[in-house]
């Protein structure tokens, strides 16, 4: 893209942010700073090597793909200031289709996403130890029934089934500095796979157990 093109958009972009988003000074520099730079950079290394920059690009289609594929790694947020750069895609592609005349609330991407799986990548993450006969004591204590839904593996499953459950620290162990002392009884709840995915749905503090059980109770007499 053309520095003169560039220019063009940066301030375009700019005024959009800053009049039809309400965004501050602060705000707005920080955005404008992700687009230029992280989000670019982000997809870049992560989905199109060949990408050029976020101006260059006004195919709505392709933008959302992008949106949708950086919303599934969670894990390149860290590495690209992602919450920023998820929001300025996402502003980026409200401007587009305000310069486009569409109607995003009406919008069906034309082109289906599509992703590249498959790659062996090695992997060097923080593996935080847990001791199996915590774990064991918990179910020693609440049993193989989920604490949540009541969900029973070997009832649906048959043998196949039998004594397996989740186990759900109350408090998740990164939050924790270091080693700490876990009381099974206390700090454990087993929970069956879909409700151990809810609860840690909400990040970075998952939900409380009783939380989720009362959306299940609170559901069930709506319903």
């Amino acid at each position: 893209m053309i520095k003169e093109d560039f220019d063009i958009t940066h301030k375009d972009f700019r005024k959009f942010l800053r009049e039809d988003k309400q965004k501050n000074s602060t705000s707005l520099n920080s955005l404008i700073k992700a687009a230029e730079d992280s989000l670019q950079t982000l997809i870049r290394n992560e989905i199109d090597e060949n990408f050029d920059c976020l101006y260059a690009c006004t195919d709505i289609d392709i933008l959302i793909s992008f949106q949708d594929i950086i919303e599934q790694h969670q894990e390149w947020h860290v590495q690209h200031n992602g919450h920023t750069s998820m929001k300025v895609i996402g502003y980026y592609i409200e401007y587009i289709a305000k310069k486009q005349g569409v109607d995003l609330s009406l919008y069906k991407p034309a082109k289906p996403s599509y992703y590249w799986e498959g790659d062996v990548i090695e992997s060097h993450g923080t593996r935080y130890e847990r001791d199996p006969k915590a774990k064991r004591d918990c179910i020693a204590k609440y049993g193989c029934k989920c604490y949540i839904c009541g969900f029973d593996f070997e009832k649906v499953y048959g043998k196949d089934g039998s004594g397996f459950i989740e186990v759900h620290h109350l408090k998740p162990i990164s939050s924790y500095n270091g080693e700490h002392k876990v009381i099974p009884t206390e700090d454990l709840r087993p929970l069956c796979s879909n409700c151990h995915s809810m609860v840690h749905r909400r990040r970075p503090i998952p939900w409380d157990v009783d939380e989720v059980k009362e959306m299940i109770e609170k559901n069930k007499q709506n319903n």
